[in-house]
């Protein structure tokens, strides 16, 4: 008989595909986002999962889900900033950022695409490029989808 394992929980489907669940940091059941051909292959998979989470690399899965807008504009709420660099801010998210990946989820936002939309604005001119540097740093750095 197998042992059990020592983080989350893998289930043959009817489908005769498998499973895989595990319990977030945030004490949320959490399900693979696929099923898998074979059990060892679900149980890679929560060895990975395990891995990032002890390596505090794990990111939420829902929180990728939400636009870019919505996220950039709950960065800045949750911001102890003055009112000139809120105003900064905001001013660049809407005149930069928003217009490219304002209505994006998070979660689908890839490096190659911040790399070109960065490589656009310093291209674009001496009005370009300021909005990479105070608001990638903060604001790109910590997107759950990892820029």
């Amino acid at each position: 008989m197998a042992g059990k394992r020592r983080f989350g929980r893998v289930r043959r489907l009817p489908s005769g595909r498998f499973q895989a669940r595990y319990l977030g940091p945030d004490g949320k059941d959490r399900p693979a986002p696929d099923t898998f051909s074979s059990k060892t292959a679900a149980e890679v998979w929560l060895t990975r999962k395990e891995v990032e989470i002890r390596d505090g690399e794990w990111i939420d899965p829902d929180l990728g889900k939400a636009t870019f807008s919505v996220y950039a504009d709950g960065w800045v709420r949750d911001r102890m900033l003055k009112p000139r660099t809120e105003e900064l801010y905001r001013g660049l998210l809407k005149n930069h950022l928003l217009p490219f990946f304002g209505n994006r989820a998070v979660g689908e936002i890839r490096e190659p695409e911040v790399r070109r939309w960065h490589k656009e604005r310093l291209t674009a001119g001496p009005m370009g490029s300021p909005a990479f540097g105070p608001v990638r740093g903060r604001l790109l750095d910590g997107c759950p989808a990892h820029f």
